[in-house]
């Protein structure tokens, strides 16, 4: 997932230079006590009267300077924003915004019932985030379902396997014989979900394996268990496109769109539809995917990205002066998108030989 956006210039914040401080302490004093820590890590960003809370993914390191990250499309460290405190003027009770789909649509009517409050509290909410509609959350703590809680022993376990798959998944793709087992591999994630059956990343890297492997039921089947178990809309969409992705690589466009469809009739987000139009666009049903990109461009009006597919989906079905419009749109909100830029030019040149004819 790329990391959303801030209004206003980074690092100019109009919260007082010791609230920042304390609040940021405080956060991440908090957060160190939560389960996350494990394979995360806190960053708070002050920008305007915000506070930002976002994780960064900790990476596995497999072999001694051999790092692999979790959700493996995404490049380097995998940042998710949890929410924004709205300061107040108050450094004990500041109002918490859960993150929703992007830099612009944050909870600003409290849709999630976050009541907000000390730093402690709005990041206990935060870590729970939309799932604590379903209950209250007793202030400042994190409330676990019965047996839930996992010893350090099994974390340890589970932590050590999903390494170890890893590292056998990397060592088998060079080719070399007796240098990494596919076999090896599973059998560490199915210890891992013997140990944690609700593990989403050992579901995630099954189900992509699987598929990799053209057994394509049991991989559809791992991919409705996780997404069953995941509790985030965010963790649906990222298990969902690291598992598309598997099938666009190989150019398997209508099972990519059958996970995008599952997930979508639980979850509406602009990634999915983003997804779903791409691979729609490649086996050339067109206007499907323009009504797709176009959604994706309603939820998130100033993604340039998803601008930039919109824009590009449009110039396939020759709707050329909407598709300059929008890609104008994207290059005015970041002008250095090479992307956006590059799609603009390809639009006005189809334009002018269209006008040449």
């Amino acid at each position: 997932m790329t990391r959303a956006r801030k209004p206003g210039t980074p690092g100019k914040t109009t919260i007082p230079k010791e609230a920042v401080l304390e609040a940021r302490r405080r956060l991440k004093k908090a957060f160190v006590q939560t389960e996350n820590s494990e394979y995360q890590r806190l960053e708070v960003i002050a920008q305007q009267h915000y506070l930002y809370l976002e994780t960064v993914e900790l990476p596995i390191e497999v072999f001694p300077g051999l790092v692999d990250a979790r959700f493996a499309r995404y490049g380097g460290a995998c940042r998710a924003p949890l929410g924004r405190l709205v300061w107040t003027g108050d450094p004990e009770r500041w109002c918490l915004q859960l993150y929703k789909w992007s830099d612009e649509c944050w909870d600003e009517e409290n849709e999630a019932g976050t009541g907000g409050g000390t730093p402690e509290d709005c990041l206990v909410q935060s870590v729970h985030g939309w799932s604590s509609r379903s209950g209250p959350i007793e202030k400042g703590k994190l409330v676990k379902k019965p047996g839930s809680k996992r010893s350090k022993a099994d974390r340890m376990a589970v932590k050590n396997l999903i390494a170890s798959a890893l590292a056998n998944f990397m060592c088998a793709r060079t080719g070399v014989p007796g240098f990494g087992n596919v076999d090896s591999a599973q059998e560490s994630l199915l210890e891992v979900l013997r140990i944690d059956p609700q593990n989403l990343e050992a579901m995630n890297l099954l189900a992509q394996c699987c598929a990799q492997t053209r057994r394509h039921d049991e991989a559809w089947s791992y991919f409705l268990k996780e997404i069953d178990a995941a509790k985030k809309k965010d963790d649906v969409v990222k298990l969902t496109c690291a598992l598309a992705e598997v099938y666009e690589k190989r150019r398997a466009y209508r099972r990519a769109i059958r996970l995008y469809r599952e997930a979508l009739n639980r979850h509406e987000d602009p990634r999915l539809h983003v997804g779903l139009g791409y691979c729609l666009g490649k086996i050339s049903r067109f206007a499907e995917s323009v009504r797709h990109h176009r959604r994706a461009a309603e939820l998130a009006p100033r993604d340039v990205k998803v601008l930039s597919d919109f824009g590009y989906s449009l110039t396939d079905m020759d709707q050329l002066e909407e598709a300059e419009s929008t890609l104008l749109r994207a290059v005015e909100l970041d002008p250095k998108d090479e992307l956006a830029r590059g799609n603009l030019e390809h639009c006005r040149k189809l334009m002018a030989e269209d006008g040449g004819r």
